[in-house]
């Protein structure tokens, strides 16, 4: 037996849960010129060397005011520190969950 998948129109919110943090995603932020232009300098097209420093303007265009809980999720309870290993996994994740190439209509 198949499981059919569920479609969701793209314009609609989506609610998607990381690592216990509860986000309401607008699905066209990814369909936004200014966060794209973040995107690119992580990973340019060209041989320019990516700028790690877009990385913070990123998470926090992403995640909003949902920033500081997300950042403490990811959090060494140990250390304290926020490994960039960490990040990537999650910001991984979240992009895959609201990519507009998935399912969604």
């Amino acid at each position: 037996m198949t499981q059919e998948k569920k479609i969701v129109p793209k314009d609609e919110p989506i609610l998607v849960s990381i690592k216990g943090v509860e986000l309401t995603v607008d699905p066209q932020m990814l369909d936004d010129l200014e966060t794209l232009e973040l995107l690119s300098q992580l990973n340019p097209a060209d041989d320019t060397e990516p700028n790690a420093f877009a990385l913070i303007p990123l998470l926090k265009r992403l995640f909003g005011e949902k920033y500081k809980q997300v950042k403490n999720a990811l959090r060494n309870k140990e250390t304290g520190r926020i490994t960039m290993e960490e990040v990537s996994s999650f910001v991984f994740e979240y992009l895959s969950k609201v990519s507009p190439n998935s399912s969604r209509s």
